[in-house]
């Protein structure tokens, strides 16, 4: 998979030992850090914008786990942070029981925006999505 700056492709040719190491470091940089009161556990999933990772917000003896997608280094131009920036404010005003709530957004230190998401656990070996729609739909498939 190629994640803009943040090239994580284990198979590349073009890659070799150390610089495969320290792209897969970059991405991982976050866990074990907090991002505002999240404290980032794994990395979940990267896509073509960011990466999204499995965080904790705990406060008084109350533990929340949330998904919190942190958009990649090096695609800070105007036009993608106003993209993420419109990303967070649609998130936030959808309300739908198939869409996943948005909880807080904020900004790292270096300041990277982030959103916080409902996270959505998936069966082992198994895309959410595909799950869902095999188990809801009387269709083999889902659109």
């Amino acid at each position: 998979v190629i994640l803009g700056e943040d090239v994580v492709d284990a198979g590349s040719l073009e890659m070799q030992g150390f610089q495969r190491e320290a792209a897969l470091q970059r991405v991982l940089d976050l866990v074990g850090a907090t991002a505002g009161p999240y404290e980032v556990q794994a990395l979940v999933s990267s896509g073509g914008m960011g990466h999204v990772y499995l965080a904790v917000r705990r406060h008084d003896g109350v533990e929340r786990r949330v998904a919190l997608k942190v958009l990649k280094r090096g695609l800070d131009t105007d036009a993608l942070l106003a993209r993420f920036r419109r990303e967070q404010r649609t998130l936030a005003a959808l309300h739908h029981e198939n869409v996943v709530g948005f909880l807080d957004a904020g900004a790292l230190p270096d300041g990277r925006p982030y959103l916080v998401m409902e996270f959505v656990e998936g069966l082992p070996g198994t895309p959410t999505r595909s799950w869902w729609c095999t188990a809801t739909s009387s269709r083999p498939t889902c659109w």
